[in-house]
């Protein structure tokens, strides 16, 4: 459709009575503010009912494609003349442009902070003049002033837009859950939890489980005779303790199979030193002392080195009350499978490492995420093996909560060594150490069992690209 020239506006419904159009444009930033949000789609337009305070929460108006015009409307009267009855009024109207872009502020508006507080007579008196620097010249003694610490939160809330109940009662599927025995401090509760009746197990229970639960017995009947059953049956009874990664890796089994299969079969250690490891019913890891080379590294670099390997999480994802999250469009990607034959052949044994990259640990390759889960024997790392193998014979049957059947500071003794193997694959070739990262910053030390756990959330649909899920796939299995 070709332009015409039809002039375009942009309207903004300002949720107040404007007495005075300069105060009304300082309230949204000035009319500069408002037209860089109006370049930026992904920015939402603030509106500040004190713009002076630094502490006023804005409210903040959506974008909307409309397709409203812009008339102008003049009304004329004529006094009538003798004899006449009414005066004749005329209408007189004008288009003068198109709008194709409304600003609409649905959100609320309400939750305010202001900067003061209560003094030794009980009223409330304000900080801004202890908050803020003065706009004259003042001496570098008010720097050292004490000013009472005064820290609004960034978000009041995470969703502005208000949404009415009417004191409806909740739906039966909620209100049987919060019925239950489920823990009244979880928030954020939407639908009872599936069960899976899998059997989580502390480091510190008397007793281990060596049969499924009662309620799973006809679907162990059930899946027993199948062949993908059968095969990652065959696992445990190789290797009794594994972890979900590995498992996923050598079975080839997808997520939501290996969700159902792994309940038939083994116990979730949630603590102690085969945490988040999967072991098979009637093995008891505390009991036995070769057990020491199933047992959990959690290997960490910390944010501040760089080695090429990107976080799986970060905070930079996380949208501001101010801006829009946008859907992206998805990437066409050519699957290896469509190349032929020399393709796959070519790039077979790379696919491979990059794959066992995810549970195994081999020197010279780089782990795929900052924070890896390892069990000690898929550490193929020489140091690592002779200090697990160090007190053969000599564990005087202490299994510890911490080190398990190993020495003393098996974790820390472990991540010093395999930090200094990742060091190695991210030195600069010609040997110069100049910019090596030094092995005892990417180390982090002193990490308790509950800094160490990172809780997931309950996933209704598996994700087959991210691999590093071992953290405690626990609530997928609740």
């Amino acid at each position: 459709m070709e332009d015409i020239g039809v002039k375009k506006f942009v309207c903004v419904e300002y949720p107040g009575i404007v007495q005075n159009v300069d105060r009304m444009l300082k309230t949204l930033g000035g009319e500069k503010s408002i037209s860089k949000r109006f370049g930026d789609s992904s920015k939402r337009l603030e509106l500040r009912w004190r713009p002076e305070d630094l502490y006023s929460k804005p409210a903040c108006g959506d974008r909307f494609r409309t397709t409203n015009l812009l008339m102008r409307v003049r009304r004329r009267r004529r006094r009538c003349h003798e004899g006449a009855e009414k005066d004749t009024v005329e209408y007189h109207t004008e288009i003068l442009g198109v709008i194709d872009t409304t600003f609409r502020f649905n959100g609320q508006a309400d939750i305010q902070f202001l900067p003061m507080q209560r003094n030794t007579q009980g009223d409330y008196e304000s900080l801004t003049d202890k908050l803020y620097m003065p706009k004259k010249i003042v001496p570098r003694t008010w720097l050292d002033e004490k000013v009472p610490l005064f820290l609004p939160p960034i978000l009041f809330s995470r969703i502005d837009t208000p949404c009415d109940y009417n004191y409806r009662e909740q739906q039966a599927a909620i209100r049987n859950l919060l019925e239950s025995k489920v823990s009244k401090s979880l928030i954020g509760v939407v639908r009872k939890r599936r069960a899976q009746y899998t059997q989580f197990i502390k480091f510190s229970d008397p007793t281990l489980p060596t049969k499924p639960m009662q309620a799973l017995e006809e679907q162990f009947v059930k899946m027993s005779s199948e062949d993908d059953f059968i095969r990652l049956k065959k696992l445990f009874d190789e290797r009794p303790v594994w972890s979900r990664n590995a498992l996923l890796e050598i079975s080839t089994l997808s997520s939501v199979k290996l969700k159902f299969y792994l309940p038939l079969i083994a116990y979730y250690f949630t603590a102690g030193p085969w945490r988040s490891m999967w072991t098979r019913f009637g093995y008891d890891p505390r009991n036995e002392t070769e057990a020491k080379q199933y047992q959990l590294v959690d290997f960490r670099i910390k944010q501040g080195v760089q080695i090429g390997i990107e976080s799986k999480r970060t905070a930079l994802n996380y949208s501001m009350h101010n801006t829009v999250v946008k859907t992206r469009n998805q990437t066409p990607v050519i699957q290896k499978a469509m190349l032929g034959d020399a393709s796959q052949t070519s790039n077979q044994t790379d696919t491979h490492e990059s794959r066992e990259s995810v549970y195994v640990f081999k020197p010279g390759i780089k782990p795929p995420y900052r924070q890896m889960f390892y069990q000690i024997c898929d550490i193929h790392v020489p140091e690592v093996q002779e200090l697990m193998t160090s007190n053969d014979g000599q564990e005087n049957g202490i299994c510890s909560e911490k080190d398990g059947w190993c020495v003393e500071d098996i974790q820390d003794r472990c991540r010093r060594i395999l930090s200094k193997y990742v060091s190695e694959v991210n030195q600069p070739p010609g040997g110069d150490t100049a910019n090596t990262t030094d092995p005892s910053v990417a180390y982090q030390p002193e990490l308790s069992d509950k800094d160490e756990d990172e809780e997931e959330g309950d996933v209704d649909q598996a994700d087959e690209d991210d691999d590093n899920e071992i953290t405690t796939e626990m609530f997928d299995f609740v």
